[in-house]
């Protein structure tokens, strides 16, 4: 009987150190690499950034000291093998004091609480391959402004980016099929929202999704207009301003006015990376079809194509009218705006540093600040700007032209 006890305990010992290897084997916690903290799931062979620090006011902040950015590395060196990184943990980088955020292909989900308390942080960049955002994951970041989340995610958790009171424009992918509670509660500035949900995601008042807004009415959402009817007969989302978008061929946005049967050229993100696989020529229809019915192009509309860096040369025809900042920022070299255009808005073509000519015809009556300007090459190069009815003195104040 005794033998037999000593043997037990010693399996059962043996048993308990072999299970104790098994899950260290398993998970190793808070590996330093690099810099940067990683949970590593050994049989997986895949890694998660998590927090250097539990304390908000260290967590990371002699990195951000030193660097205005986050970049995320893709894979790490583990054991002699590239281990993908593929999420952010729980508190991985709450409250660090960085600026821009720069996720890695890998990267599939972001957990809870990750970036909470980052009031500096303006900007998340390149998450192409993300399919979830976890409960409080952005909560507090109040100097973001703009939130493209990708194609591929699937569920927003409850109070995700509440009280994120920078934000001004959102855009849901059409995989989105979950949203938590509050999740954009508190974002007071929110004004416009762009859903690609061709259906809806299933909100209930109770949810209170978007909970602090002044008023509701006031805020422009933007939706497939395959799937207007059903956002204007839901819970939540009828209380805003709907409006429906059609996209061509070339994948451009058009606000369509079923009742005018006019479309405006609209852009797909409100800044920088605005329509990123556009052709380097583009030739904007008289009109767009939907249903067998003709929509004509009457108007590139406000900032149609802010930000983008693809395009060099724009064609149009039936256009009336060239909104707010439609072009500022691009990089287009040649712009021909026709007879039959009467107004361009305040900085429609603005700040285009490859801009080499421009046509501006008769037609043209109003014009805002700035229409034409701080275009580089048309200053420093001494190009010039093909000119009618003798407008260049106020559109186009220091650059060389002529009238013709």
């Amino acid at each position: 009987m005794k033998a037999f006890s000593v043997k037990t305990f010693f399996c059962v010992v043996t048993f308990l150190a072999l299970c104790t290897t098994m899950v260290n084997a398993e998970v190793y916690e808070h590996v330093c690499i690099s810099g940067f903290y990683y949970d590593i799931d050994d049989d997986a062979k895949t890694a998660t950034v998590t927090y250097e620090s539990l304390n908000p006011e260290e967590n990371y902040a002699s990195f951000a000291e030193k660097n205005y950015y986050l970049d995320t590395y893709a894979t790490i060196r583990w054991q002699g093998n590239d281990i993908p990184v593929v999420g952010i943990g729980q508190y991985a980088f709450a409250g660090c004091p960085i600026l821009e955020v720069r996720l890695n292909e890998n990267i599939k989900s972001i957990g809870n609480y990750a970036f909470s308390g980052c009031k500096k942080l303006r900007d998340v960049m390149k998450y192409e391959s993300l399919e979830t955002i976890g409960e409080h994951a952005f909560s507090g970041c109040n100097k973001l402004e703009h939130l493209y989340l990708p194609e591929g995610l699937t569920k927003i958790g409850a109070d995700a980016f509440y009280g994120c009171t920078g934000v001004a424009h959102i855009s849901l992918p059409s995989t989105l099929n979950s949203i938590g509670a509050r999740a954009f509660g508190g974002c007071s500035a929110l004004k416009e929202i762009t859903s690609y949900v061709d259906g809806i995601v299933v909100l209930n008042e109770a949810s209170k999704v978007f909970d602090g807004l002044a008023d509701p009415a006031a805020l422009t959402l933007r939706v497939p207009v395959s799937a207007k009817s059903l956002y204007k007969n839901a819970a939540v989302w009828s209380k805003f301003n709907i409006i429906s978008f059609i996209k061509d061929a070339n994948g451009i946005m058009y606000i369509i006015d079923q009742t005018e049967m006019t479309a405006v050229v609209t852009y797909e993100k409100y800044t920088e990376g605005n329509y990123p696989n556009l052709s380097s020529t583009i030739s904007l229809p008289a009109y767009i079809r939907y249903i067998g019915k003709n929509y004509i192009v009457t108007e590139i509309g406000d900032h149609a194509f802010i930000g983008n860096k693809t395009i060099d040369e724009v064609k149009m025809s039936n256009v009336k009218r060239i909104g707010n900042l439609a072009f500022t920022g691009t990089i287009i070299r040649n712009i021909v705006i026709p007879e039959g255009v009467t107004a361009l808005g305040d900085s429609a073509i603005f700040n285009c540093a490859k801009l080499q000519y421009i046509y501006i015809p008769t037609t043209l009556e109003n014009y805002g600040m700035h229409a034409i300007g701080k275009n580089i090459s048309l200053n420093v190069r001494e190009r010039y700007v093909l000119v009618v009815a003798g407008r260049c003195h106020t559109l186009c104040s220091g650059i060389v032209c002529r009238s013709i």
